[in-house]
């Protein structure tokens, strides 16, 4: 198993599952508080790392073309463990930092 650099950024593909999640960059961008324009690049980015095309564009909507579609069942409950093992994480290190203060 290889423990090196992923080939994708964790939070471009945030960012993809959150256009889907809101049917538009526009709605996504506003949703999850990033510029418009930041976040059509960041999506622009990930259709050049995977060459594919992720969504359909029209006026304001983004449908997701059936590889988006694909993408998205496959990469959300490993998106979902992720952030799972993050909160975890940064509720150990929560505790630990009580403990140390509760010991002084």
């Amino acid at each position: 198993m290889s423990h090196g650099p992923l080939p994708y950024d964790a939070r471009r593909l945030g960012y993809f599952m959150a256009v889907c999640e809101h049917g538009g960059i526009s709605k996504a961008a506003s949703a999850i508080g990033v510029a418009q324009p930041a976040l059509t690049r960041q999506i622009q980015l990930l259709e050049q790392e995977l060459d594919i095309q992720l969504f359909r564009r029209s006026g304001r909507c983004a449908e997701p073309t059936d590889a988006a579609r694909h993408l998205l069942e496959r990469i959300k409950p490993h998106m979902a463990g992720i952030e799972r093992a993050l909160a975890e994480l940064r509720e150990d290190a929560s505790q630990q930092a009580l403990a140390k203060k509760e010991a002084i």
